[in-house]
């Protein structure tokens, strides 16, 4: 409904940055599949079909994702291999760990500011009425 109802209309921008967590074995290598999967032009659809599976984030379940959605995903694996992505996403999780993000999914919800967004912290699966309150506060304040 948040994209419906803001960023697919343009009335919101939406960055997305990696967060894979210490604890999940194989956050790191999702991370970087999705990144890889970028370069087929699927990042989104691996990534939410990840996120949709979280229990299911190993090596061949990945290839099997890829595969469905029709990957090459020899590609896929010789990219994830290469660990090409492991460094970019490290940024992500320092830049992340210097705003106070401890959990996912995190938030901000704010003004554009460079390459990112300068606002409040939301953290947690929240439910879109409280998303739609603050857009609608911020909004409101121009």
């Amino acid at each position: 409904v948040l994209f419906r109802s803001y960023i697919d209309t343009g009335k919101v921008r939406f960055f997305s940055k990696d967060m894979p967590l210490d604890f999940h074995p194989n956050a790191m290598r999702a991370a970087q599949a999705a990144r890889c999967a970028g370069e087929q032009g699927k990042f989104w659809e691996l990534r939410n079909t990840m996120g949709a599976n979280p229990d299911k984030l190993d090596i061949d379940h990945i290839l099997g994702f890829a595969a469905d959605l029709k990957m090459d995903t020899t590609a896929l694996r010789a990219c994830i291999d290469s660990a090409k992505y492991k460094e970019p996403v490290q940024r992500d999780v320092l830049e992340a760990m210097k705003i106070g993000a401890s959990g996912t999914p995190t938030f901000i919800v704010g003004k554009s500011a460079g390459e990112g967004v300068d606002g409040e912290l939301l953290i947690g699966a929240l439910p879109f009425p409280m998303f739609d309150a603050k857009l609608k506060e911020i909004q409101a304040a121009k």
